[in-house]
């Protein structure tokens, strides 16, 4: 039987770009076996025509949700939003949300030594750390010696509408990491109302316009990402309106 064959990729141009040696090599061999590639949106396509001048089909399928589904458990979260603020005492706190694995890719070391920049400069900042991983020990410990225990919260890892109350309860949301294929949780944040500050090595970073829903930075530069999270968090308008308010806002917004 004849058949043809496609690949999913959830590159961002940057990913593609800066790929190493190896991964050129066999991207390349792979562009002239088979018959196209599903990429997730227009930067990386015209990228690939350009700079890798294949002759392989390129279609965009960007990464979505389903909206029934994202609107139930946003308004389902609403209580349990509420439930983190009284029990973590977040109320009027700046939060600075971070969902993933607790892994060396994800960049939290540099993530946390930028925090304590930040700290120099507004007491009011509070880094919630959601996930677990094989490193929370490490970063445990990293926060205990950095005298951050009373600023940096590691909650655990949650799900569906218990995921959502805590992008509900935080004002913008970072995502470090020094490799990212697309993922979810950039997604996740924006719809839930967060402005996100990506790694400019995160597939999700696409999503992002400069200055509107969020910001794209070096996560290797640590002066700059302390910079960049204190400049975000000065802007007070992003602390109003949080939990029921904001779900409520959010949910207006999509359906009309």
């Amino acid at each position: 039987k004849k058949f043809k064959i496609y690949s999913i990729c959830d590159d961002n141009v940057a990913l593609a770009s800066k790929a190493n040696p190896i991964r050129k090599l066999l991207r390349y061999f792979q562009l002239k076996k088979i018959d196209g590639v599903i990429l997730t949106h227009n930067a990386i396509v015209d990228w690939y025509r350009t700079q890798l001048s294949t002759k392989c089909k390129l279609l965009i399928f960007p990464i979505i949700r389903n909206d029934k589904l994202f609107k139930e458990q946003l308004n389902a979260s609403t209580s349990i939003a509420k439930g983190y603020i009284d029990k973590y005492d977040l109320k009027n706190k700046k939060t600075l949300l971070f969902v993933g694995r607790l892994v060396k890719v994800k960049n939290l070391n540099r993530l946390i030594k930028a925090f304590k920049i930040v700290l120099n400069k507004d007491r009011n900042a509070t880094l919630v750390i959601v996930g677990t991983g094989k490193l929370e020990n490490q970063l445990k410990k990293q926060v205990s010696d950095l005298d951050l225990n009373n600023s940096v919260l590691f909650p655990g890892r949650f799900e569906a509408k218990e995921l959502l109350g805590w992008y509900l309860i935080s004002g913008a949301f970072i995502l470090p990491s020094i490799s990212e294929t697309f993922g979810a949780v950039i997604n996740e944040a924006l719809l839930a109302g967060n402005y996100v500050l990506a790694s400019e090595l995160t597939g999700g970073s696409s999503l992002l316009k400069e200055n509107v829903n969020g910001n794209i930075f070096n996560p290797y530069d640590i002066p700059a990402m302390a910079n960049l999270i204190s400049k975000t968090i000065s802007d007070t308008s992003l602390f109003e309106n949080l939990g029921e308010s904001r779900a409520s806002r959010m949910l207006k917004n999509y359906n009309t």
